[in-house]
């Protein structure tokens, strides 16, 4: 902890005394204390997102409310020990029941931002410092600046995201919840070992050991890797897809006719998917299920549709298939073509849509190989470190998709040994196997009648955030509501 005592101030007000002996407030008025900002310009803007470093006796806390009109504030300490001694002051047990301010310590401070910053709501990020504070404890100021910059580069990743395909997801919720009724149940072998299939170019050379023991296992695969499968004559048990784009069809144009003898196959899909694809595997006579993935306006359908929520971790389709198999109730997970890396000096195995469209688009200027090259150094790559692979290459999104797999992992309970993931206890199962029936017309109503009052205006967000990165940069965020309510309010038409 990095307090010792309390004192009163000369007006008897309590003072936290740090442990080098200095009172973190004024002595004399400390009741009209501000935080400082980083640029020190005096300026405290009224709206936005605040993180406050140095909780002590609130009183900065306290006087930073009175500028502010739409705010959430995050007022971050040292550690759980001073955190909790900070909550025995009057101040701070009053503001701890603003429920526009949170209280917590450095570790838990990233989740805390990745939970409730959210750019297209709040708009600009702004910290704060306790003067006092920042200077008796300069270790633990650059541990909680570091913490910053690294949950807002992800945040940053994750808005960029949802600034492209903000309009996208909207529209293809809507338009597969339209045609939604509910979701058949799903038959899984959990006895076996869940084999999860990854493009990697790996697969190139372990699928050999899939096609030899395909009665040891079930097989679940992500949508770029399901052609290759089917052009080496294995049917998997399980396809998984989380794309929104429209591209993305073309994993599906190698499905084969059902015809009864290939049945068991299920095509489960994030309720973002471009709807052509679950159209396009309906029509081959498939059946098809549904989750989503945290999507506001997904989970406020699942609430009708029971659409049972998968991780998709940073985006990735692996992490979506792990999850799914953990979810059925899988204790076993083996890794097929699961590199995050550019091996064997190529992006994919071979037999993905982009070999197919690749070489049908070659010439001699311009031949297969060159294509591939240029999707590889689209983006800074380095040497992948311990990799058994000589030629193994990373770029930043391949690095943060492997690390969100292993923070999967262990938060879950799977102990992961190269390509094998053991949960020692039973992973849940139960949400797979709920099913409702699913009555579109009332979800739209009861939606559109919310963002009337202003209910569900976070299902609304990331078409928000699309309107913020396109073309309304330097509107109000109110202004941004309204014409992302006008969009949805279109849909009443299919009603």
């Amino acid at each position: 902890m990095i307090y010792k005592e309390t004192i009163l101030s000369k007006n008897n007000l309590p003072l936290p005394v740090f442990n080098t002996g200095k009172p973190m407030h004024s002595k004399y008025n400390p009741s009209q204390e501000m935080p400082v900002l980083p640029a020190e310009n005096g300026n405290v803007p009224a709206e936005g997102f605040f993180l406050v470093i140095g909780i002590g006796a609130g009183y900065h806390i306290k006087n930073l409310l009175n500028n502010l009109t739409k705010y959430c504030i995050v007022a971050v300490e040292a550690d759980k020990e001073s955190l909790g001694y900070c909550r025995n002051f009057p101040i701070v047990k009053e503001i701890s029941e603003n429920k526009n301010i949170i209280l917590c310590s450095k570790e838990n401070l990233p989740l805390i931002l990745l939970q409730n910053y959210i750019p297209s709501k709040y708009g600009n990020f702004y910290t704060f410092s306790q003067r006092a504070w920042q200077n008796e404890n300069p270790a633990e100021y650059n541990k909680i600046e570091t913490i910053v910059k690294e949950t807002l580069k992800n945040i940053s990743n994750d808005f960029s995201v949802q600034a492209h395909f903000g309009k996208i997801w909207q529209r293809n919720i809507i338009i597969n919840l339209k045609d939604f009724k509910k979701n058949p149940s799903l038959k899984l072998n959990t006895k076996l070992t869940a084999a999860i299939i990854a493009a990697g170019p790996t697969l190139d050379y372990s699928i050999e050991k899939l096609k030899q023991n395909r009665t040891s296992y079930y097989i679940i695969t992500t949508d770029t890797a399901y052609s290759t499968l089917i052009k080496y004559g294995i049917a998997p048990d399980l396809v998984v897809s989380v794309d929104a784009q429209q591209v993305s069809v073309t994993h599906f144009y190698d499905c084969p006719i059902n015809n009864g003898s290939n049945d068991k196959t299920y095509f489960i899909f994030d309720i973002c998917t471009n709807p052509a694809i679950p159209s396009y595997v309906r029509n081959k006579g498939y059946p098809v299920f549904f989750f989503h993935s945290g999507h506001p306006l997904s989970q406020l359908a699942s609430e009708y549709a029971a659409l049972p929520y998968v991780e998709t971790g940073a985006g990735t389709v692996t992490i979506a298939c792990c999850d799914t198999a953990r979810l059925a109730g899988f204790k076993k997970i083996e890794l097929f073509g699961a590199d995050f890396a550019y091996s064997h000096g190529k992006p994919y195995t071979k037999g993905t849509y982009l070999e197919t469209q690749f070489m049908t688009s070659a010439t001699r200027i311009i031949p297969q190989e060159m294509k591939f090259t240029a999707l590889m150094y689209r983006t800074p790559l380095q040497k992948k470190e311990n990799s058994s692979e000589e030629r193994a290459f990373v770029s930043d999104v391949l690095q943060r998709y492997e690390k969100t797999l292993f923070y999967w992992a262990e938060k879950h309970g799977y102990k992961k040994n190269l390509n094998l993931m053991e949960c020692k206890s039973q992973p849940q199962t139960t949400q797979l196997s709920e099913s409702r029936d699913f009555n579109f017309k009332s979800f739209i109503e009861k939606w559109i009648n919310g963002l009337s009052s202003k209910k569900y205006e976070e299902t609304l967000l990331p078409y928000i955030a699309f309107l913020q990165s396109k073309k309304c940069k330097n509107i109000s965020i109110f202004e941004l509501y309204n014409l992302a309510y006008k969009n949805a309010i279109r849909y009443n038409k299919w009603i």
